[in-house]
């Protein structure tokens, strides 16, 4: 049987920069604990391969992973329930806006368009905005009756 020696060290480490840093981490300590003890390359060679098997067994989508969280949890956290809350009716705002957004240029981004439509509601007459508040208080209205 071959001991580890540092040609052998150097070999793995150069196939260890492939790795990810927490099992590059991990074997690093490996080939270090088995520099300092008596261990050969076959019991290194298993004790590489039980390193790979850990982590497929434990990365995203692994086969551990799979057992945990889908088979595990899905016993444990019970299903969130759909709410029945009422939604709001939207303000005169949202009412004008919806207006808006019906003449919008097909082309033109919609940031850009709700900036332009923010401003038309600043510079819109008093007289106007109250119009639209009476459609928002009758939009209102027949949203509570139904």
């Amino acid at each position: 049987m071959l001991k580890v020696n540092l040609l052998n060290y150097k070999e793995i480490c150069r196939k260890l920069y492939t790795w990810y840093n927490k099992q590059r981490i991990f074997a690093i300590c490996i080939i270090c604990y088995s520099l300092m003890t008596n261990v050969t390359i076959e019991q290194l060679i298993i004790l590489f391969v039980l390193l790979a098997f850990l982590f497929y067994c434990t990365k995203k989508r692994g086969f551990l992973h799979y057992i945990y969280f889908h088979q595990h949890h899905s016993f444990l956290s019970p299903k969130k329930s759909i709410s029945k809350k009422k939604k709001r009716s939207a303000n005169c705002f949202l009412l004008f806006r919806q207006e808006m957004m019906k003449e919008r240029p097909y082309k033109m981004k919609m940031s850009n368009y709700s900036k332009r439509v923010s401003q038309m509601w600043q510079n819109l007459p008093e007289d106007e905005k109250i119009e639209w508040k009476r459609r928002y208080e009758l939009n209102r209205e027949s949203a509570t009756e139904s």
